[in-house]
């Protein structure tokens, strides 16, 4: 999660099973993020709003999607350290 939300960097004691576990985790990790924006990007009146913008900008879907996966991270990433 740390690597999603660009936070903190992990210390990893054994680089081959970490490398497994972060590739499962990540991927987990990147289809909830996809599923969130998603729905944001269809229901969300600001996140439409701000897609509308960055489309208008040049950025294409990839994009915009790619930076509200970041922005949804930190969201995550900070209410599981209060918890």
């Amino acid at each position: 999660m740390a690597r999603f939300s660009e936070e903190e960097r992990v210390e990893v004691w054994d680089r081959w099973q970490a490398g497994d576990a972060n590739r499962l985790i990540g991927r987990d990790l990147d289809a909830a993020l996809y599923r969130i924006v998603l729905t944001r990007m269809s229901n969300h009146p600001e996140t439409r709003h701000y897609v509308t913008r960055r489309r208008n900008q040049g950025r294409n879907t990839t994009e915009v999607m790619r930076s509200l996966k970041r922005y949804v991270a930190r969201q995550v990433f900070k209410h599981l350290q209060m918890a």
